[in-house]
Parts: structure tokens; C-alpha cells; sequence
């Protein structure tokens, strides 16, 4: 004698199967829609020798659209036949669980719409990495979209008629598809604030590529899916209906997973875009000072951020208008400035000095004493004032008004290198305070207006000053040499990664110099200088990452 439970569930396969055998006979003409456009595909293969047909992005877009629309009408036609001809009563009726209608109503449209994808994908051969879409990463995010307008088109189908499916079908499939990625897209920026794209590890990037788009397809299936079923089952209140208040955990669960991580591997900051000073320590790190969000009027909200060799960069201090931070000669300290005062931050404690007003500092060479521009008057004129840090006392220098962005002190040969704003490099003799203009080289000199200008670093032991400027993907780097005031232009490097107008940071000796990228890190590299050469170019020179997670 048979188990009832058991002659039961193989009625239900077999009516299951009747019925999916039905909707593939019933709807056969929409099935074969696409052959015609195959038959073309093939016959254009054969002529190239069975070579696939390489789609450029317009292609691939044209690709996925077409996939989209065939998709969306294989889920209309699953229910909308029986809403049009108001038979849909007439379906329900038949001795099948919900649950099963629903699966003989939804599969057949998918697995026809595989089986083309199949084939269309021998002949064509669409370039998902030229997309607008993260990395590349485009046929997850494909197929997660297919997968939605599908079941979404079922749920359309079964609810309405006329245009109100496309409504549906629109607000719905939106809905889910931007919170799925919204998601999606926070572990991708929490992944790549922690890691440069080629050294994300491969457990970590499969996961990102593959298992949480493929996690998130099924949350946006499953919503659509669920209406379905609860439509089906009209009789149960939605809000004591089990399925849709599992999805919900579900759902919320995912968002809370995702918050959390976010707030626990999320640094605080990575090198800002918009950054344009630093300075490099080669055992303190690298500090920039960036731009935290704009305000209306001249100030803006900015922090400094400090990125020690093997950890992440964080936040040291966040206030109003911070920029030129410098490292002290033993990178114990910082000098700042902060809303037009100068402020030095002992790195050890996290504790801050008020020095004066002051726009931009230099240290001496035994960082106990500080030469600093103070801006006067409306014209943006500078006068010089020495800091005394050990007895606590400032004086002026001279009675002089400059135009200085930027300044370098060598305390050994009592020189002092001012930067204007404009295009003019001095060098001021601090024994009797003579100023002397030296020109940059006619053919190619820096790019010095307004916010742009060069970066400077001296070079203690032969007094060579290092000037580099990045501007329009491009690193130049001069060399003035103290002997005969000449400024040479020493070496220049075009790369598309370069992040135009950011810092380019010396190490003391002059012998290497970071530049920031455009994918937030920054780039270590060995530069070559001859104080009587003309001209070094170089754009193959050996360099590797000075990021932080490399160390």
C-alpha cells in the first residue's frame, strides 16, 4: 500500500510538469523571438571564420537592453494571458499548491531566456569591463537585473493589466535593484579604501565579484517572488504572512551586517583629491592636510591626516582653514597652519602649541626655532618672523613686505628660499637680509598661480633645493643648485594614474619623492638628479607603491 504523503507529492510533480509543459506549448511563438536575430549572428560568424563578433560598449549596452526587454516580456506572458482573458481564477483552481503554480508559471520564461543567452554568447562577445560600472564588474550586475525584471514581470502579470504592469515593473525593479547596489556598493568602497584594486585578495575579491552580487540577487528575487506567493494566498494577512517577514529580517539583517563592517574597517580618511600640501618623513610618515567639506565663504572645514609607513591614514586633526603641515627635522612634531595661526602638534601626546599667527613655517636644522610668514594688510603681503621655540619669544626678521605661498630654510649656509604666488622664485640672504630673484627656465617652467604652485624641499648636506609640481597628469621636478643659482629642469614623468594638482613630496636627500594617484594611493619613486645637466627625462624608471597596506 503507497504512502499517501508520498502518492500525493507525485501528483503534484506531475500536474507541476503538465502545466510547465503547457506554457512552453502555449507561448512558443514568444520563445523563438529572438531566432531571427540569432540567424543573423550565426551567418555573420561564419563569413569571419566562427570569430565572435566583439562588441564595443555601445554594443554591450545595446546587448543587455535587448536582454532586459526579451526578459521582462517572458515574465509578463507567465501571468498576463490568464489576467487578460480573466481566467486567472480559473488557474488557481486547479489541484496545485501555490507555491507550484507559481514555480511552472515563472521557470519556463528563465530557463528559455538561459538557453538564448547560451547561444547568443558563442557568436557575441560584449565587453562588460568598458561599462560605467565599478572595476568592471558588470555581469553580475547583469544578471542580478535580468533575474528582478523577471520576477518582477510575474508579479506584474499576475496583479494588473494594460500599462499598470510597467508601472510596476519600473517602480519595483528601481527599488530593488538601488538597494541592492547601494549595498553592494559600500563593502566595494570599504574594499578599496582598504586595499589598491590588483592587491585585493582573492578570497576577499571572488566575494566581492561573485557571492554578494549573487547574495543580493537572490534578496531582490525573493521580494517579487514572495508577493507572488502571498497573492496567491489571498486569504493571509501580509503582515502574519511568514515568508514576507523572514525577507524583511532578511533584508535588514543584511543592512545592519553591512553598517557594522562598514564602521569597523572603515579608516577614517584616505589621501583627499583635493589635497595640494604634505610633507614626507621618511620614519614619521606622510601628512596632507585636505579639505573635509566647503563652506560658503573664504574658510573651509579641513583635517590632517597622517599616514604612518604600514597603517592605515587617520585623522590627527579636524578644524577650520588647516593647510602647509611640515614635519620637524626629527619628525616628532608638526607645524601647521590653522585658520591663519601657526600651530605645532607633538605627535607623541597629540597635545598643541600656539605659536603666532602665520600663514606657512620653516624649521631650522635643529628644530628649535621656526622662520614664519605672517600675512599684513588686505594685499596678501607677507613679513617674516623668526620663533624662537626654546625661549619662547618671537621677533621679526625684516620690515620687508613679501609675497610668500611657500618657504624653505637652510640654516646652515643662512639662506632662506621664498615661493611667490605668481612666478618668481628668491632666495634671501639672512646674514643682511638681501633678496636675490632667480628665474625659472624659460622653455618650461612650473605652473605657479593662485592655489598652484610648486612643493619644496632642501637638501641639507649639499643645499640642492628640490622643486616638483604635478599639474595636468604630469611630475616635473627642477633642481636649483646653491653654487651657481641656476635652476635646472632635472626630470618630468606623464602617467594617466597621476592625480593632477596634488602634492609632490620629497624625502630629506632628494632621492626619491611620493606622488599621489588617482585611485587614492601613492607611489613611491627613485628620482635621478645631476645639479649640471640640463635636462633627465625618464618615463620608465623603476617605482613601486608606497601605501600604506603594502608595508
Amino acid at each position: 500500500m503507497s504512502n499517501p504523503v508520498v502518492k500525493q507529492f507525485q501528483t503534484q510533480i506531475n500536474h507541476t510538469c503538465l502545466l510547465t509543459w503547457n506554457e512552453l506549448k502555449k507561448n512558443s511563438l514568444a520563445w523563438l523571438a529572438p531566432l531571427p536575430v540569432l540567424t543573423g549572428v550565426f551567418w555573420w560568424s561564419s563569413r569571419q571564420a566562427w570569430t565572435p563578433l566583439s562588441l564595443n560598449a555601445a554594443g554591450t549596452w545595446a546587448y543587455l537592453l535587448t536582454a532586459i526587454v526579451l526578459i521582462m516580456v517572458y515574465g509578463l506572458q507567465a501571468f498576463s494571458g490568464e489576467a487578460d482573458r480573466k481566467t486567472l481564477d480559473f488557474i488557481l483552481t486547479k489541484p496545485l499548491a501555490p507555491l507550484a503554480i507559481l514555480f511552472a508559471k515563472y521557470l519556463p520564461g528563465l530557463i528559455i531566456f538561459m538557453i538564448w543567452r547560451h547561444f547568443f554568447n558563442l557568436f557575441l562577445k560584449p565587453d562588460f569591463a568598458s561599462l560605467n560600472l565599478p572595476q568592471g564588474i558588470g555581469i553580475e550586475w547583469a544578471m542580478l537585473t535580468f533575474l528582478t525584471v523577471h520576477a518582477v514581470s510575474v508579479f506584474s502579470g499576475l496583479l494588473s493589466r494594460g500599462l499598470e504592469r510597467f508601472f510596476v515593473i519600473t517602480v519595483m525593479t528601481a527599488t530593488m535593484s538601488s538597494a541592492a547596489y547601494y549595498l553592494w556598493h559600500k563593502i566595494f568602497t570599504l574594499i578599496t579604501v582598504n586595499f589598491l584594486w590588483f592587491d585585493i585578495p582573492p578570497q576577499l575579491r571572488f566575494f566581492l565579484e561573485k557571492l554578494l552580487p549573487c547574495y543580493l540577487a537572490v534578496l531582490c528575487l525573493l521580494l517579487p517572488l514572495t508577493g507572488v506567493y502571498w497573492s496567491l494566498k489571498s486569504k493571509t494577512r501580509l503582515w502574519r504572512f511568514k515568508p514576507a517577514l523572514g525577507l524583511s529580517g532578511a533584508w535588514l539583517l543584511t543592512l545592519l551586517i553591512i553598517e557594522f563592517a562598514c564602521f569597523l574597517f572603515n579608516p577614517q580618511v584616505w589621501p583627499d583629491r583635493d589635497c595640494q600640501t604634505g610633507d614626507w618623513h621618511p620614519q614619521s610618515g606622510v601628512v596632507l592636510a585636505g579639505v573635509k567639506k566647503a563652506a560658503v565663504d573664504s574658510t573651509s572645514q579641513s583635517y590632517l591626516s597622517l599616514n604612518r609607513n604600514g597603517r592605515k591614514p587617520r585623522i590627527i586633526h579636524t578644524e577650520t582653514d588647516l593647510k602647509n603641515p611640515r614635519f620637524s627635522p626629527d619628525g616628532a612634531r608638526i607645524v601647521f597652519s590653522e585658520n591663519g595661526r601657526l600651530k605645532i602638534m607633538n605627535l607623541t601626546d597629540k597635545t598643541l602649541l600656539d605659536i603666532g599667527e602665520g600663514e606657512v613655517a620653516a624649521w631650522g636644522g635643529d628644530g628649535a626655532s621656526l622662520i614664519a610668514a605672517k600675512k599684513i594688510g588686505p594685499r596678501g603681503l607677507s613679513r617674516l618672523y623668526l620663533i624662537d621655540l626654546k625661549n619662547k619669544q618671537t621677533r621679526s626678521l625684516t620690515s620687508q613686505q613679501l609675497e610668500i605661498s611657500d618657504l624653505v630654510w637652510d640654516s646652515e649656509r643662512e639662506r632662506l628660499y621664498l615661493l611667490s604666488y605668481t612666478d618668481r622664485l628668491s632666495r634671501m640672504d639672512l646674514r643682511d637680509f638681501s633678496i636675490k630673484e632667480i628665474p625659472f627656465p624659460e622653455d618650461d617652467p612650473p605652473k605657479l598661480f593662485g592655489a598652484v604652485r610648486p612643493n619644496l624641499r632642501l637638501e641639507k648636506q649639499d643645499g640642492l633645493l628640490f622643486i616638483g609640481q604635478v599639474f595636468d597628469r604630469t611630475i616635473k621636478v627642477y633642481i636649483l643648485n646653491p653654487e651657481n643659482e641656476v635652476i635646472r629642469f632635472s626630470e618630468e614623468k606623464s602617467d594617466f594614474r597621476i592625480l593632477t594638482n596634488g602634492p609632490l613630496l620629497f624625502n630629506q636627500e632628494g632621492t626619491a619623492y611620493l606622488w599621489p594617484r588617482i585611485d587614492g594611493g601613492f607611489v613611491y619613486q627613485a628620482t635621478y638628479y645631476d645639479p649640471d645637466h640640463h635636462h633627465h627625462h625618464h618615463d620608465h624608471d623603476h617605482h613601486h607603491d608606497y601605501d600604506d597596506h603594502k608595508h
